[in-house]
């Protein structure tokens, strides 16, 4: 009888310990959830009081996005410089496409952002899923001071895609002729 008693208490203490568990990630994710979207957002004070209670700055959203990813999407230099000054990862890749900070600050022309983070130690030349580099996307959007950016800062400009096109490629299939003058300046074949 004893046994019996002891087993039940068990379970009992088995149940409450699962919900606590349950408890705790439902709450996480929230949380990570709130930073992903101050960063997005924009809002400094708010990143950094959910850095300072304790969220974790390369935690994932529900969707596997991170603060530094959305910030650097969007443009938001005070907020990647505070991310990355609480330790985010720079080389961090995230989605489908395996996409980092640096690639998604080139593709929307963020220059300040793309300084920032080669500065901080983005890899340069990291590439997606695809084998896209920051390089060849900006020079597919034309991003003419972003292009410049990573030029100034060693990219290699002769890095191929999984399909083999190069950034001076891209340029060229896209019509933008400056980058694809600033490319050849710069040693691309």
């Amino acid at each position: 009888m004893m046994v019996s008693g002891q087993a039940g208490h068990i379970a009992k203490m088995v149940a409450l310990m699962v919900c606590f568990v349950l408890w705790a990630t439902v709450v996480i994710a929230g949380v990570n959830e709130d930073l992903f979207e101050a960063a997005k957002a924009g809002n400094l004070a708010a990143v950094k009081s959910l850095i300072a209670k304790g969220v974790h700055v390369n935690a994932k959203d529900k969707n596997g996005g991170v603060a530094l990813i959305a910030a650097s999407f969007n443009g938001h230099k005070e907020v990647v410089q505070a991310l990355i000054d609480k330790g985010a990862d720079v080389n961090i890749k995230v989605g489908n496409t395996a996409s980092t900070a640096l690639m998604l600050a080139s593709q929307n022309g963020h220059q300040e952002v793309v300084q920032l983070l080669i500065n901080k130690g983005a890899d340069i030349n990291a590439k997606d899923k695809t084998g896209k580099t920051s390089l060849i996307i900006a020079s597919a959007l034309g991003k003419k001071e972003v292009v410049q950016v990573l030029l100034n800062k060693k990219a290699d400009v002769n890095a191929k895609t999984n399909d083999g096109k190069t950034a001076l490629m891209v340029a060229s299939e896209s019509g933008h002729k400056e980058v694809r003058e600033m490319l050849i300046k710069a040693g691309a074949k």
